[in-house]
This record gives C-alpha cells, sequence and structure tokens, in this order.
C-alpha cells in the first residue's frame, strides 16, 4: 500500500516543494499594513487613540506609507488632535496633492477651525476629481450657507441630492436654503419629504462622528494586493514526491468523512496536522510526522458523532492556533493550551454543541466584523440556512445570523472570507 494515500497527496507535494525564502525587508512592509489594517479596525470601534497608536506603529515600520499617514491624519482629526492632522494631512498633499481623501479632511479641519474660506477650497479640490461627491457637495453648500450665497449653496445641494435622495441632511439643508432665498412653495416640500424620511428611518445622514462624515473620511485598509506586497514574477519552484512517515490502513473511498488542516500548534515554524474521524495530532518533526494525539488533551478523547469539517485559528489571540470541528449534528471549539495539549470550551465558550445544519458543509475562522478578533461562519444545508458566531472578545461567541441575515435557506458549500 502506498505510504499516502488520496486525502494526503497535497501534503505529499506540498513537504516536497522547494520554496524561496522572503526577505527581511518584505516581511516588515507586510507587518506595516497587517498594523495599519488593526487601526482601521479600531477607528471603527471608535477607539481614536488607539488607532493613532497602531498607525504610527505602521509608519515606523515603513516610513513612507502614505496609506497609514492618510489614515493617521484621519483617527488623529477623530481624536480632536487638530493640529497634529493638519501636519499629517499636509505631508500626504506634499506628494498627491490631487489626493480627494486628503483634502477632504483637510476641509474637515477648516471646518472645525472655523476657516470657511480654507475649506471651500479644499473641499474644491474633492470636487475637482469626484464632482458628484455627496459629502463635498454639502459641506460646500452648507459654507455657502453661512456666507447667505443661497443660490451657490442651492446647486452644490442640488448635486448632492440628485446623487442621494434619501439623504436627511441634503433634504433638510436644500429646504433651509430655498427658504432663505425666498422659494418657500419648494421649501415646504423638501420639508415634508424630510420628514416623511426622517420618521421612516429610511434615510442617510452626514453627520460629525467616524463613518457618517462621508466616505471620503473613512481609513483605508490594506486589500492585500498592493504592488509592493505582490512580487509579479513566476516563482522557481519545483514538486516532488517525498516520505513524510503517514501510513493509514484505512479504505481509500473512507476518507471522504475525514477533516484535516494545517496549522503550527507548537509555533515551532513548521506545520504539524490535525484530523477528525478519528481525531489526531500529528507534529512535524523536521519534514517527518509524529502521532502526538495521546498528549492532546480533550482533543484526542472519544466524540460522540464524527468530525467532518475542522478548521484551525487563534480565536482568543494568545498567539496559539485553537480548532473549531463540524460535526454531523453538533460544533466543538478546542482552545490550545499550550505543549500540544487541547481543551474543549465549546459550553463555556457559548457555541451550540447541537445544530439543525443538515450537515454543515463548510467553515471558516473571519473577522466578520472587522473589530481584529476571529469571528466563526458556517454554510449549511436544508431549509435552516447558515450561521455567523461572532467573538465577543471574551472568549464566548454569540449568534448574529439573523442580524447579518445568512440565516437563509441558501445552502454553502464553501466559505471564502474577502473584502469586496
Amino acid at each position: 500500500m502506498r505510504s499516502i494515500v488520496a486525502l494526503f497527496a497535497f501534503l505529499t507535494f506540498f513537504f516536497g516543494i522547494g520554496v524561496a525564502q522572503i526577505s527581511p525587508d518584505l516581511l516588515q512592509r507586510e507587518n506595516a499594513y497587517r498594523i495599519n489594517n488593526l487601526g482601521v479596525a479600531l477607528l471603527e470601534q471608535f477607539k481614536h487613540d488607539d488607532a493613532v497608536e497602531r498607525f504610527r506603529q505602521a509608519l515606523s515600520l515603513k516610513p513612507d506609507f502614505a496609506l497609514a499617514r492618510l489614515n493617521l491624519a484621519i483617527a488623529l482629526f477623530n481624536a480632536q488632535k487638530l493640529r497634529e492632522s493638519r501636519e499629517a494631512v499636509n505631508l500626504v498633499l506634499r506628494d498627491t496633492p490631487d489626493l480627494p481623501q486628503a483634502n477632504y479632511v483637510l476641509g474637515l479641519i477648516n471646518r472645525t477651525e472655523n476657516n470657511p474660506d480654507e475649506g471651500l477650497a479644499a473641499f474644491r479640490k474633492v470636487l475637482e476629481v469626484d464632482p458628484l461627491d455627496v459629502g463635498a457637495n454639502i459641506n460646500i453648500g452648507q459654507i455657502l450657507s453661512q456666507q447667505r450665497k443661497y443660490d451657490e449653496a442651492i446647486e452644490h445641494f442640488q448635486t448632492a441630492y440628485r446623487a442621494e435622495s434619501y439623504n436627511t441632511t441634503v433634504i433638510y439643508n436644500l429646504a433651509t436654503a430655498h427658504q432663505r432665498a425666498g422659494r418657500r412653495e419648494r421649501a415646504s416640500e423638501l420639508l415634508v419629504e424630510f420628514q416623511s424620511l426622517r420618521e421612516s428611518s429610511a434615510g442617510t445622514s452626514l453627520g460629525l462622528n467616524y463613518l457618517e462624515q462621508g466616505r471620503y473620511a473613512e481609513a483605508i485598509a490594506s486589500t492585500g494586493a498592493e504592488s509592493e506586497l505582490v512580487d509579479p514574477a513566476d516563482p522557481q519552484v519545483s514538486f516532488v514526491e517525498t516520505e513524510i512517515g503517514l501510513r493509514f490502513s484505512r479504505p481509500r473511498e473512507s476518507f471522504s468523512q475525514v477533516g484535516a488542516v494545517l496549522f503550527d500548534f507548537d509555533n515551532d515554524d513548521d506545520l504539524d496536522i490535525a484530523l477528525t474521524n478519528p481525531a489526531r495530532i500529528l507534529r512535524n518533526s523536521g519534514g517527518k510526522f509524529m502521532n502526538v494525539t495521546a498528549g492532546s488533551g480533550d482533543y484526542g478523547r472519544v466524540q460522540s458523532a464524527p468530525g467532518s469539517r475542522i478548521i484551525a485559528g487563534d480565536f482568543d489571540r494568545d498567539s496559539l492556533p485553537d480548532l473549531f470541528v463540524v460535526r454531523s449534528r453538533g460544533y466543538s471549539l478546542y482552545r490550545n493550551l499550550g505543549k500540544g495539549r487541547f481543551a474543549d470550551v465549546t459550553q463555556s465558550a457559548r457555541i451550540p454543541a447541537k445544530t439543525d445544519l443538515l450537515p454543515p458543509m463548510t467553515c471558516a475562522f473571519v473577522d466578520a466584523d472587522h473589530d481584529g478578533d476571529l469571528d466563526i461562519v458556517i454554510g449549511g444545508t436544508g431549509r435552516t440556512g447558515n450561521r455567523l458566531f461572532r467573538n465577543n472578545g471574551n472568549s464566548t461567541f454569540s449568534d448574529y445570523s439573523s442580524e447579518a441575515k445568512i440565516d437563509t435557506g441558501i445552502s454553502a458549500i464553501s466559505v471564502v472570507p474577502t473584502d469586496y
């Protein structure tokens, strides 16, 4: 019998591949982008000062990191550190004078500091790039209204209204400008529209808080596809079959019920293997694998239902990858305690031990709410829909399937986390 059967064919190739070393410079750039994204997540939690520190940390790793500097300016503005925010945004504008985000933030700073003419100039720079931007047109209209230039203000409010006829800020300001310009009938029509939208809660608005200030006032996350993070050259690799010490006596067809995941459970910089049905932990020792299940604690114990899917992720952010297993009628969450031991924390984490999904087909760890910790998405079949367990940040989870509107009858056969 061949030493590695169907399920492990990919492992044969994986451990026989020749991989080029990643340069320290690239690793440092990647870390800067990662820290920038953590800053964006903190801003979305309204932790402005913490976000400032993250963006500064990213810039310490990559001083020419324009994205992090722009985000730093946005974070400083929301932290009400206007002088520092102006300094940061001016550095961005020195290299990219037409960048709409930078000019928009500069406009907000000037409005806050009661510099209306400078604010107008900055917002008009935004319109040179994006003449239909709702936020810039509203801000310009408000400044012009304060200067009693109502006809000019109406032009900008009207542009914003055509783009977002459901924006209550636009409608109210447009009504006020018409009223003050002596067009009372049109003002009355708009106020009725404003009142209707406000009562229905269907309207959007422009406000003073982060995520309400306009789209060009929102921090930008890295996609990972930036040119300096991607090497377009074809990698010089080759594949060879190699013996890695795995031998199984089970029939080939029975492996369709086995889940497998590669993960570095002992943080020794090489990939180990976790299997389900039966549960096994295989430690990578120099390219050979040793069965260390006996010392793995709860994970190695006999389970009432077989596991068909398994994923690895650090849900408690202790730098040790944990395991989540989908079973035929339930779930199991195992915390990595270190030294090869795992504890079943399904109950204490408030993960339901049983499920009505028939049966779960796929699952993934993903930061669905962008708060810096891993949530769990599970795709099922049948009429009960899918599941999202939101990480509460205290080693517990809450079922947010309904709020996320994924608990539909649509079957999922794969979960692919991405920022579309």
